[in-house]
């Protein structure tokens, strides 16, 4: 976001000077406008990039169920395999989807990028609150670990919502759980 504010005010201007060309020198206008388009579509997939982030679609389009077993059929990794057990949903908020969606996500990159698992279960259980359950078996945590951004942006969803994150790990795997409160 802090591209767009300057890109849209620099398209505006670009747009002021272009009604005094277009009358004084019509092929330089034309010019102006091939550039003018090019910078408006970098705008548009700025902004979708921006929407994307605060709310993926796949949830709209799929539900928060659909949409997190996207996100296990989009593991890259041959190897992986990513198992649910989610029950029928209730609706929820769509706060509490994002971040169900993005610890969920983070967990995921996590498994193929550092745990060297074989397997991933991603559990959701609800009773007075929401829990997530993301459990991997692969080579654990480090006994000295520092949490880097991705295990530092789940705590901070997680307790965004008034909930909390706990990660358990040893030699034989990791689970990441999101305890969070249903309103």
């Amino acid at each position: 976001h802090d591209g767009l504010g300057p890109t849209l005010a620099g398209l505006n201007l670009q747009a002021s000077s272009l009604t005094n060309l277009i009358g004084q020198n019509p092929e330089s206008a034309k010019n102006v406008v091939k550039e003018f388009k090019s910078e408006i579509r970098k705008a548009i997939a700025e902004i979708r990039q921006i929407v994307h982030d605060l709310r993926p679609p796949s949830l709209d389009e799929l539900g928060l169920v659909g949409a997190l077993k996207q996100l296990g059929e989009k593991v890259q990794h041959p190897l992986l395999h990513v198992d649910f057990d989610i029950p029928e949903l209730p609706p929820l908020e769509p706060a509490l989807e994002v971040a169900l969606y993005r610890i969920t996500q983070e967990a995921l990159t996590n498994a193929v990028k550092h745990a060297n698992a074989e397997t991933v279960t991603v559990k959701l259980r609800i009773a007075e609150r929401l829990e997530l359950s993301i459990t991997d078996n692969g080579q654990g945590l480090p006994e000295q670990y520092r949490a880097g951004v991705g295990l530092r942006s789940m705590r901070e969803r997680a307790e965004e919502l008034g909930g909390r994150l706990h990660i358990h790990s040893t030699k034989q795997g990791t689970e990441i759980k999101a305890i969070l409160p249903l309103h």
